[in-house]
């Protein structure tokens, strides 16, 4: 197989680096990694204060989730940004680990259970990102340990701080 030009292997590299540094982009591409047919998803972010705020949804139905704000340590979102571990419960509205406080949101949603991983780059809390299927179930050790076999180095300016590395 002949070689390729420079040129385009530079090119490549230079639409690879783009992706890189466009941090909604990461996000886009871990949603599409957690989110199927049946499931919301969303990267909730830092705001004003010490809350978080829902910035970006993928797979909504009503729209209730968008710009939400999530003060600290609330639903399952919030306790993951507190703790900065990743955490899920099987069954969210009869868990006892939760708030409870995004109740009519999740039901709005059709959210049976709910799984949240903090993200973090160079030590510092980008936000939470969140995946919550609609149908019953338990978290098996394929999606529970999805963050944790996330690569070394994603191809994003993010990592789950229970990946390795």
């Amino acid at each position: 197989m002949p070689d390729r030009h420079p040129l385009l292997q530079l090119s490549e590299q230079y639409a690879e680096l783009l992706v890189a540094l466009d941090r909604g982009e990461a996000l886009r591409r871990a949603f599409t990694l957690l989110a199927g047919d049946a499931e919301v998803a969303w990267a909730a972010r830092p705001g004003a204060g010490e809350g978080l705020s829902i910035e970006q949804v993928v797979g909504q139905r009503t729209g209730i989730l968008r710009a939400l704000r999530v003060p600290p340590g609330t639903g399952l979102t919030g306790k993951v940004h507190r703790s900065g571990r990743a955490e899920w419960v099987d069954d969210y509205f009869a868990s006892v680990r939760i708030t409870h406080t995004f109740d009519r949101h999740m039901a709005t949603e059709g959210v049976r259970r709910l799984l949240a991983v903090p993200l973090v780059r160079d030590g510092e809390s980008l936000g939470v990102l969140a995946v919550g299927p609609r149908r019953d179930g338990a978290f098996g050790d394929r999606e529970s340990n999805a963050p944790r076999s996330w690569p070394r180095r994603p191809p994003s300016p993010c990592r789950s701080p229970s990946a390795p590395g």
